[in-house]
């Protein structure tokens, strides 16, 4: 038999105990891996705080169980949308492609949809948003006109605004108002 030099000898052992070391750590740092349920609607939880109903949604986020605003109240849903214009030639185009997924319609005893069959759509509106529904539908018919709902039907009709009534939102131009003196 031959007998391996101690320099050898010590070399194989180092690189054994490097091993033993390395299979060591590797066991150490594996886990296994954590399996989060996902929420269950049946399943809601009470805050004590306000008494608000919510569920976990994913593993760190709490949600309330009530509709969003926008879905109570379906004016106040937040329009952010770009008008194709191949499509789109007047304000009467325009309001309906608007209206289009919004859950409203033009009223059939609108009257006053005829009238922005001749005005022209302006390039300024080609894009509009992020807005409110009933604020988008203001600035396609513009401050001489007054949004007509009908929450019921969901229908929207728009009659001419007094000439002595002002339009809400407006700003006049004097320097006064700006805070410029």
């Amino acid at each position: 038999m031959r007998r391996e030099s101690s320099s050898v000898c010590f070399q194989r052992r180092l690189i054994y105990a490097g091993l033993a070391c390395l299979g060591l750590m590797a066991g150490c740092t594996a886990t296994s891996p954590t399996v989060v349920a996902p929420a269950t609607p049946s399943s809601p939880e009470l805050l004590p705080s306000d008494g608000t109903l919510v569920v976990r949604h994913g593993r760190y986020t709490l949600v309330e169980l009530i509709p969003e605003h926008d879905q109570s109240d379906l004016m106040q849903q937040i329009m952010d949308i770009t008008f194709p214009a191949a499509v789109i030639h007047s304000v009467t185009d325009a309001l309906r492609y608007l209206l289009l997924h919004s859950g409203y319609r033009m009223s059939e005893d609108c009257e006053a949809a005829h009238a922005f069959d001749g005005l022209a759509f302006p390039a300024t509106h080609a894009y509009l948003g992020p807005l409110t529904l009933r604020n988008a539908l203001q600035v396609l018919v513009g401050p001489g006109w007054q949004l007509d709902e009908d929450n019921a039907s969901r229908t929207v009709c728009f009659a001419r605004r007094d000439a002595a009534q002002p339009a809400a939102g407006t700003v006049r131009g004097d320097a006064t108002e700006h805070g410029n003196d």
